[in-house]
């Protein structure tokens, strides 16, 4: 597995992935089915002054890792500079 790639020195932490600190929009009616108008996110952050890995969920993984380096997460403030090391979209 891509595990096996990164470097774990000190664990990992994370946000759940049933729910996101981001508003989810709501989603769209189509043939009876419902399905969701984004692509959905998962992501891993390292930071380098720490040497710690954080998995996340996000619709706008870009404007997450924003909000890590900007000190916006309980669990990751002031631990940056936080870089994305693995991103996978999901339908």
């Amino acid at each position: 597995s891509w595990l096996e790639y990164l470097p774990v020195t000190q664990g990992v932490a994370g946000s759940s992935p049933v729910r996101t600190a981001e508003k989810n929009e709501p989603p769209l009616k189509n043939g009876g089915f419902l399905i969701y108008a984004y692509m959905h996110w998962v992501y891993i952050i390292y930071s380098t002054s720490r040497d710690i890995y954080y998995k996340g969920y996000s619709l706008e993984p870009q404007r997450r890792l924003k909000s890590h380096n900007d000190n916006l997460s309980r669990f990751t403030a002031h631990k940056g500079p936080w870089q994305i090391v693995f991103l996978q979209s999901f339908s």
